[in-house]
């Protein structure tokens, strides 16, 4: 846990997994999304594990997003999740 109470989680160079479930599942015109709050990190998921990339240290609040196909409107957005991601590099 962090200082302010949130989940630590470690980005490993970066990269940190999400292990998505959805139900029911996705239309055919649906897109399914990782985002924060603060829009700086947009990411494509799908069901499963996804891997979101350059994620920085410090607080951040995600969320799932479905997306209209087309036109990109929003049409949900899960519960946010608050993560303290602290980076790690592993050195030879």
């Amino acid at each position: 846990m962090s200082s302010l109470g949130e989940p630590r989680v470690q980005a490993i160079a970066g990269q940190l997994p999400f292990n998505v479930q959805v139900k029911p599942r996705l239309a055919k015109n649906h897109t399914l999304n990782i985002e924060t709050e603060d829009g700086q990190i947009s990411a494509a998921a799908q069901p499963g594990e996804t891997i979101v990339q350059d994620v920085p240290r410090g607080l951040h609040t995600f969320y799932l997003v479905v997306k209209e196909l087309k036109t990109g409107q929003e049409i949900n957005r899960s519960a946010p999740i608050n993560l303290d991601v602290r980076r790690y590099i592993a050195r030879p």
